[in-house]
């Protein structure tokens, strides 16, 4: 009941997993003098068996419990891009693109609580994921009076999902919908190689629906986007726009999935678009012999989803659901300097900044974070060697749970021998690495460590790689390939 405090602890244990992919792609180009066309198949299959082992305690319960989490999934995923490019009279260029991909995921989950070898609690869960996405894109560029271009960029992007989720029997279906359009207009200038300019103005519309109701959107997103270089080597970026964004459709899904004993987790149809408001500034200092950039970054959100955790009485289960905050804002501000210690073989990076993120959630959600980071490289010849230093940091994740990460550092040096390659690196190697993260409101709290020894942590490798080729050499232009 909602009077009882109920406290779960958890341990985990040694736990085996196993997984298998297989990637492949298939690239085809054409090109002449004013036209290029080319297109990317990607093939990709994924097999996985994991067991969560952990050892498990209730404050209401005197049994210690043995759970074993064994969960194995089968996912499918190909993908196609073809992309057309052509130059046009009048200094005229128009380029046409078309992506898209689906995903079929299987998932098998078994849940399993043991009080001396003897199982008290189980349940069973099938879930299968249908998923498509398809974004066809068309843009024009014009030059007009030698340096100045007139663009138009029109973009769709239209997202099909559709879940089975079977729970001991229990089927539920969740469909979801989302189309979003895109219209950008921009103009791009420059005076007298001092000022660089773009100005744009897009209209979106955001169209989503779950077949129970549906909502459309619109936005304005103007954006400015400015560099003044006021001598050779020093330069100011000034950046400012309108923008909106969308999380994913998994924070809309009604389906409810199982977590543990007391805990289900659902979404919230009612969430919006991110809309958010962003602006940057940028000073830069280059000479031969170091590179100097202060910068600052200022973000206003609204329509920010968080975690919400309600109890239901009836069902005697915490609800884990998303709600909509009032508003955000991160501010990231600080300095970074390369410093070229030996022109051409040693290098020196270092920067350090001071961010701070706010989100009015169920209650003021408000961190403060200095961090720094510092990065030594040294190549000679066919020989290299670096090392990386990244301070603790602290933060709010995008659904505003509170995380530390501790000290990052590692080592590696590299000698390169007749196409043979030899690396011994360490991360972490004198110290754990814990991620710990919390969650705290009236009726619910989670803390959690999170640690992989021999993975993150006290990790010594070495990898030796030979490469070669064969065949007539051809020059090849690389394609994009985006793997999400």
């Amino acid at each position: 009941s909602t009077k009882e405090t109920i406290v779960n602890e958890a341990s985990s244990l040694p736990s085996p997993q196993n997984s298998n992919s297989i990637n492949s792609y298939f690239n085809y180009l054409y090109h002449d003098k004013h036209n290029q066309l080319y297109t990317t198949l990607v093939l990709n299959q994924e097999k996985s068996d994991e067991d969560d082992l952990s050892m498990q305690t209730y404050s209401n319960d005197p049994v210690r419990y043995k759970v074993d989490d064994n969960s194995s999934s089968h996912n499918f995923n190909p993908a196609l891009r073809i992309e057309y490019t052509g130059s046009l009279k009048h200094e005229q260029y128009i380029r046409f693109r078309l992506s898209g991909n689906n995903n079929q995921n299987k998932y098998d989950r078994q849940y399993e609580a043991l009080q001396n070898d003897k199982i008290t609690l189980a349940y069973n869960t099938h879930a299968k994921e249908n998923n498509y996405r398809v974004i066809p894109q068309l843009m024009y560029r014009k030059t007009v009076r030698k340096s100045d271009v007139l663009f138009v960029l029109l973009n769709y992007d239209h997202t099909y999902a559709h879940t089975q989720y079977d729970i001991d029997g229990q089927l539920s279906d969740d469909y979801q919908t989302k189309g979003e359009g895109r219209l950008t207009l921009g103009y791009a200038f420059r005076l007298k190689n001092k000022l660089k300019m773009t100005v744009q103005w897009a209209d979106q519309l955001t169209y989503i629906d779950n077949k129970k109701e549906s909502s459309l959107q619109h936005f304005f997103s103007p954006g400015l986007f400015m560099t003044y270089m006021i001598n050779e080597n020093n330069s100011i970026r000034f950046t400012t726009a309108l923008e909106s964004g969308d999380l994913g459709l998994q924070y809309r899904s009604l389906t409810e999935q199982r977590i543990d004993k007391y805990q289900i987790r659902r979404g919230n149809p009612e969430i919006k678009v991110l809309k958010f408001y962003l602006t940057g500034l940028t000073y830069s200092l280059n000479t031969p012999v170091f590179n100097l950039t202060y910068h600052t970054s200022f973000e206003v959100t609204t329509d920010v989803p968080y975690e919400r955790v309600s109890y239901d009485e009836s069902r005697n289960l915490f609800i884990h659901d998303y709600a909509i905050a009032k508003s955000g804002f991160d501010l990231v501000t600080g300095p970074r300097m390369k410093l070229n210690v030996i022109p051409g073989k040693l290098t020196f990076d270092l920067a350090g900044y001071y961010k701070k993120r706010v989100i009015h959630a169920w209650r003021k959600l408000d961190v403060n974070c200095f961090y720094a980071s510092a990065k030594l490289l040294f190549i000679y010849k066919n020989f290299m060697a670096s090392g990386q230093l990244i301070t603790p940091q602290k933060n709010y994740d995008d659904v505003g749970v509170f995380y530390r990460t501790p000290l990052i550092y590692n080592f590696n040096v590299g000698y390169n021998l007749n196409n043979w390659n030899f690396e011994l690196g360490t991360r972490n190697p004198f110290s754990t690495f814990v991620k710990k993260r919390e969650y705290i409101s009236d009726i619910y709290s989670s803390y959690s460590r999170n640690y992989g020894p021999k993975i993150n942590d006290h990790v010594f490798y070495v990898n030796v790689s030979y490469r070669f080729n064969w065949g007539k050499k051809l020059t090849y232009k690389q394609i994009e390939i985006d793997k999400t």
